[in-house]
């Protein structure tokens, strides 16, 4: 048992894959939970977050903001290639650089949909061969849903929220009348 704890740990955090044994493999297949032990964007973000609070002393040195950019983009880019550079992993880093990079030579806000293409057109240039792979065009695609969506969805949780304020705020009017 301790064995397959070990497998499922390292394919969590480091994507390696080859301690899983046929049976463990089986039983992620047949729950649909498959996917869970792929490594994402999702995973890269986590550890920025822990990168950027681990480091975060280093902002109050001179120039220290950029030492802590400069800093959680080369560890990122240590656990892309730690990782085995999976399609999914190298997006979320190249995307993490770009802001970053825009961050500090950009007065405006960076697109996420700009750099989701930039990402994906500096990536198909690396190795044209992306392109049919299954997992760039699903991160890809993901992505690309959420920058989308979000803005729609945003507004309407928006106006959902304001909506039952502007309720209980009349209702307790009433009450205190």
């Amino acid at each position: 048992m301790e064995e397959d704890v070990q497998a499922v740990v390292s394919a969590l955090t480091i994507g390696e894959k080859s301690e899983l044994t046929p049976e463990l493999k089986a039983v992620y297949s047949a729950a649909g939970a498959s996917h869970v032990l792929a490594l994402s964007g999702l995973h890269v973000g986590i550890f920025s977050c822990i990168l950027l609070w681990l480091f975060y002393p280093l902002t109050y040195l001179k120039h220290g903001r950029k030492m802590l950019a400069l800093l959680v983009v080369c560890l990122l880019w240590g656990f892309a290639f730690i990782s085995g550079l999976s399609s999914s992993v190298v997006r979320a880093v190249v995307m993490y650089s770009l802001y970053t990079l825009a961050s500090f030579c950009l007065e405006e806000r960076f697109s996420g949909m700009h750099s989701l293409v930039l990402a994906a057109f500096l990536m198909l240039v690396y190795n044209p061969f992306f392109l049919f792979d299954i997992s760039f065009q699903l991160s890809f695609a993901a992505v690309f849903s959420i920058l989308a969506f979000y803005p729609l969805f945003s507004r309407s949780l928006c106006i959902n929220n304001a909506h039952r304020s502007g309720r209980q705020d009349r209702h307790s009017a009433a009450g205190h009348h």
